[in-house]
């Protein structure tokens, strides 16, 4: 399904005929394309307002008709372009509260009494399963994310 950066069959078409959007991963993020010109936009960095964007490695697109805006899902929750058809709009999470990680392995180490697990665009989580609190996430430096 996926050519290299680029995700094929992401598209809508809610903006024109002529126009569709394309969602991708990483740095590609999402498109308005022109088909019968051929005219890739970006929608974001210099077509937004506020230099919002939403999280990469976007999954889908859908169309909120009761706000006019395109929804984007990713791996990173779910995004709403306000002023899509054009530059100008910005991007807003509608992921309220909602926290989560993608974690692709995990270990208990009995000797620290604590788990360890590898999470995609998180970096390397530890817990302490003594007064759990919630993951610090170690990278260059150590930062913690507490859950209530």
């Amino acid at each position: 399904m996926e050519r290299g950066w680029l995700p094929v069959g992401r598209l809508t078409n809610a903006c024109s005929h002529a126009c569709r959007y394309v969602a991708g991963n990483a740095g590609a993020l999402a498109w308005r394309v022109n088909v019968t010109t051929g005219h890739w936009t970006k929608m974001w960095d210099k077509d937004v307002v506020d230099d919002s964007m939403p999280h990469g490695d976007c999954r889908n697109y859908a169309w909120d008709h009761a706000d006019n805006r395109l929804v984007l899902v990713s791996d990173g929750g779910i995004f709403a372009r306000e002023s899509p058809r054009e530059a100008g709009g910005k991007w807003v999470s509608l992921n309220g509260d909602y926290a989560s990680m993608e974690l692709l392995s995990a270990h208990y180490d009995w000797r620290g009494d604590r788990y360890v697990a590898g999470a995609q665009d998180n970096c390397a989580q530890v817990g302490w399963s003594v007064g759990w609190v919630g993951w610090c996430c170690v990278c260059k430096e150590m930062y913690c994310m507490y859950s209530g």
